[in-house]
C-alpha cells in the first residue's frame, strides 16, 4: 500500500499547504492508446466470428437453393432439410466461438487491465507530484510503494469478470441475431443474396457493439483502479469533471455545480466541478437514485482529480 500522508509530513510543507483548504491536483484523463489498442484486438475477434458466420451460411443458400424458392423439382426431396442443415453449422460455430471468445477474450482483458493499471499508477501519482511540489515550490516529492495492493488486485479481478462478461455477450447476441435472420430467410423463401445483406448488417451492429463495449470498459478500468489509488494513498476528496467528449452528454454531468448545494444529500444541481467524499459518491442519476463515481454510467466520459483539504 501506497503512504502519501506520511510523506506530507514536513514543516515547511504544512505550513505552505495551510494557507489554503482545497488543493486540487491535475485531471485524471484515461490512456487513448490503450483504448484504441483494445478497441482493435476486440474487433479482430469479431471479424474471425462474423467471417466465419459467413463461410459458413453462404454456400448452404447456394446449394439448397432451390429448397428455399420452394421448387417443384422432385429431386429435392432426397435432400437434407435446410433447416436442420443450418441449426446444425450454427450450433457447431456458436460452441467454437463460445471457447474462443471466453479464452482470448479473457488474455485480452488482463492485458488492458495491466496496461491500464500501469498508466494509472503513472498518471496519478504525476497528479499528486505537481500539486505537492507546484505549492511547495520544488521537487521534493517521489512516490514509493507496491503497484498492486490486496485491496486493488480484488478489484482488477472484479473489472476481469466484467470485462470478459461483456466480451463474451457478443458472440452470443450475434448468433441470437444471426440465426433469427437465418431462420426468417428459409421461411419468406429469401436466397442468398437476402441472406448476405443480412449478416452484412449484423456485421456492422456487432462491430460498434464491441467498439462502444471496449470504450466504456477501458474507462471504467482506468477510473476505478485511480479510486483505489486515491483511497490506498489517503486521499478522501475527489472533483467530479465533465469531459465535454460524448455525442449524447448527460445534462446532470454537464451542468456546473454552484459550489455550494449538494454537500450533504449527495444531490448537488450539477455534477460537474462538484467535490465529493470518496466514501460517500454523489447521485449520480437522478431518476434512478444511483451513486455513484465517473464513468459508471454506461458510456459516461467523465473524470476526476484528486482533492486535498486542508482544515484552517
Amino acid at each position: 500500500m501506497y503512504t502519501l500522508i506520511g510523506t506530507f509530513l514536513g514543516t515547511n510543507f504544512i505550513r505552505i499547504f495551510m494557507q489554503k483548504t482545497i488543493v486540487k491536483g491535475n485531471p485524471l484523463n484515461f490512456n487513448v492508446g490503450i483504448q484504441r489498442w483494445y478497441i482493435k484486438e476486440l474487433l479482430k475477434l469479431v471479424d474471425k466470428l462474423t467471417d466465419s458466420a459467413l463461410k459458413e451460411i453462404s454456400p448452404l443458400f447456394r446449394e439448397y437453393k432451390d429448397q428455399i424458392t420452394f421448387s417443384q423439382d422432385a429431386s429435392i426431396q432426397s435432400q437434407p432439410s435446410i433447416s436442420s442443415q443450418a441449426r446444425i453449422r450454427l450450433n457447431a460455430l456458436r460452441k467454437e466461438y463460445e471457447k474462443k471468445f471466453n479464452k482470448q477474450g479473457t488474455t485480452l482483458a488482463k492485458k488492458m487491465l495491466k496496461k491500464t493499471n500501469r498508466y494509472a499508477r503513472t498518471a496519478f501519482w504525476s497528479s499528486i507530484q505537481t500539486m505537492v511540489n507546484k505549492e511547495v515550490g520544488q521537487n521534493t516529492f517521489t512516490m514509493s510503494g507496491s503497484i498492486i495492493s490486496p485491496e486493488k488486485e480484488e478489484a482488477i479481478k472484479a473489472l476481469l469478470f466484467d470485462n470478459v462478461s461483456y466480451i463474451t455477450s457478443i458472440q452470443s447476441e450475434y448468433f441470437k441475431q444471426i440465426t433469427g435472420a437465418v431462420s426468417r430467410s428459409i421461411q419468406a423463401g429469401l436466397g442468398i443474396t437476402h441472406i448476405e445483406k443480412e449478416l452484412m448488417k449484423y456485421k456492422g451492429m456487432t462491430k460498434r457493439r464491441a467498439r462502444n463495449i471496449a470504450e466504456d470498459q477501458t474507462r471504467k478500468a482506468y477510473n476505478s483502479i485511480n479510486l483505489r489509488n486515491m483511497q490506498e494513498t489517503g486521499v478522501q476528496e475527489a472533483e467530479w469533471l465533465h469531459s465535454g467528449g460524448s455525442q449524447r452528454p448527460r445534462d446532470y454531468h454537464r451542468t456546473k455545480w454552484d459550489g455550494s448545494s449538494g454537500l450533504k444529500d449527495g444531490r448537488p444541481n450539477g455534477l460537474n466541478g462538484f467535490i465529493f467524499r470518496l466514501d460517500n459518491p454523489p447521485v449520480i442519476n437522478l431518476d434512478t437514485g444511483r451513486r455513484g463515481y465517473p464513468g459508471d454510467e454506461p458510456y459516461c466520459h467523465c473524470r476526476m482529480r484528486p482533492i486535498i483539504r486542508f482544515e484552517v
